[in-house]
């Protein structure tokens, strides 16, 4: 695992090696995720779907 360093804002940040092909015999592209801090008021969440023919879930805050 790669070391942890912080940012100029203190936020934790992990270098992580995911892959993620881009056609089916295509090179694998890396480093493609980044790690965010969050701190949410749970009393303002709202879990809603996508309007018209998307689809997955989304959640709201505020």
């Amino acid at each position: 695992m790669k070391s942890e360093h912080r940012d100029a804002r203190g936020i934790s940040v992990v270098p992580l090696e995911v892959g993620v092909k881009t056609e089916v015999l295509g090179p694998t592209l890396k480093n493609c995720v980044f790690v965010i801090n969050t701190v949410v008021d749970t009393s303002k969440l709202k879990i809603g779907t996508p309007l018209y023919n998307a689809s997955g879930r989304y959640i709201k805050i505020g």
